[in-house]
């Protein structure tokens, strides 16, 4: 059916749902087929062909999503203002942050809580080691009398006397005779425990801080999955925040509204344009030399004419 066709039709989310359903269905697109060309999920393009909205969200996420729905199919991309213009998008609450996303927005004693308890508790143990050390000798345990060494007295030629070890102090030997101590017994010495501070094995997972920084000037929503493929953040964020991503490279990212966003990448800020297709940016943070950079990431192409 030609665009002119539709002249006479009030243009809503319901309308619009039908053609671009009827769309698809001529261009021999499976529902399935379009989630993966617009990253979208499944549920999502099928509110969108019903004309439903109440579970996409704002409306600045709904017209994203149409547009980009639209121009997949060749579609004029006015079509989803007009439909917005003409029904009322209920609005929804935005998505909660997903595990491993950390919240800029704490308060310093929350974030460094961990760091102060180490250091408090580590200087009451070695407060009281030293005490122990300094009051008690032995790290203290009460002095005791060490067990006499073997004690070999020389005698004329004739015959030789082997003094076995005794438990009270040995008897004081002639003037003539010559006491040799048992080396084995002689080199021991008291076991002092070490008071220096034991260290950590490095986080082999670690990456260096602050690979991908992300400032929102307007409300958008991010999707930012790690080297393995799970989600690191998955949420709406709103206006004036920041997110910052430093364990898991490379990460895999998509930004809806990415207009409204900059990005930096290990201390670079980069253009978002050349990744954007519809208002969503599509990359990834790889290495590229000696450092950290964003690349795009190879899509697509459509089936069928």
């Amino acid at each position: 059916m030609s665009h002119a066709a539709h002249s006479d039709i009030a243009l809503d989310l319901a309308e619009l749902g039908q053609r671009l359903r009827r769309a698809r269905n001529t261009a021999g697109l499976t529902p399935e087929e379009v989630a993966q060309r617009l990253h979208l999920p499944l549920a999502t393009v099928g509110d969108l062909e019903a004309g439903r909205s109440e579970r996409i969200g704002t409306p600045i996420y709904l017209k994203g999503f149409l547009k980009s729905y639209l121009k997949l199919l060749e579609l004029p991309e006015d079509w989803a203002e007009q439909a917005l213009a003409a029904t009322s998008v209920v609005q929804t609450p935005p998505i909660m942050p997903a595990a491993g996303a950390v919240a800029r927005r704490v308060s310093w004693m929350e974030r460094y809580k961990w760091a102060a308890t180490y250091v408090v508790g580590t200087a009451l143990v070695l407060t009281g080691v030293q005490w122990l050390v300094s009051n008690t000798p032995q790290l203290g345990f009460p002095e005791s009398p060490r067990p006499a060494a073997s004690v070999a007295v020389p005698v004329p030629p004739a015959a030789q006397l082997q003094v076995a070890p005794l438990v009270a102090p040995a008897p004081e030997a002639p003037a003539t005779s010559s006491v040799a101590v048992d080396e084995a017994t002689a080199d021991e010495a008291p076991v002092m425990a070490s008071l220096s501070p034991f260290r950590l094995p490095a986080d082999a997972d670690a990456e260096p801080g602050g690979l991908l920084e992300l400032e929102f000037e307007q409300a958008s929503w991010v999707e930012v999955r790690d080297r393995n493929g799970e989600r690191l953040a998955f949420q709406t964020v709103p206006a004036g925040e920041k997110r910052t991503f430093s364990v898991g490279a490379p990460f895999s990212v998509l930004i809806g509204n990415a207009r409204g966003v900059r990005a930096v990448a290990q201390g670079k800020r980069f253009d978002l344009e050349p990744y954007v297709r519809g208002n969503v940016a599509r990359f990834v943070i790889a290495t590229e030399g000696q450092g950290w950079a964003p690349s795009a990431v190879e899509r697509e192409g459509r089936n069928g004419g």
